[in-house]
């Protein structure tokens, strides 16, 4: 899985916050250099290293959600077969 990356460029940011009564809109533009762009890559929190080991946990636990689920449902077929 790739590593998201910020790229330079010109960017716009539009953003809509909303609650019951009101709605607040605002729009910003925004250039971002070569430098910065690198800064904030080598800043990302989000590695592939962390991306893969979230996909093996969700696997490893959707895995013995299916095998659980298949136990009891087992379990419990044979139980009214007993009855």
């Amino acid at each position: 899985m790739a590593r998201p990356t910020s790229a330079p460029g010109n960017y716009e940011v539009n953003l809509t916050i909303s609650d019951e009564e009101e709605t607040w809109q605002w729009t910003d533009s925004f250039h971002v250099e070569a430098d910065e762009a690198d800064d904030l890559n080598e800043a990302s929190i989000i590695s592939s290293e962390d991306s893969m080991t979230l996909w093996l946990i969700m696997g490893g636990a959707m895995i013995a959600l299916l095998v659980g689920g298949a136990y009891f449902a087992g379990k419990r077929g044979s139980a009214k077969r007993s009855a």
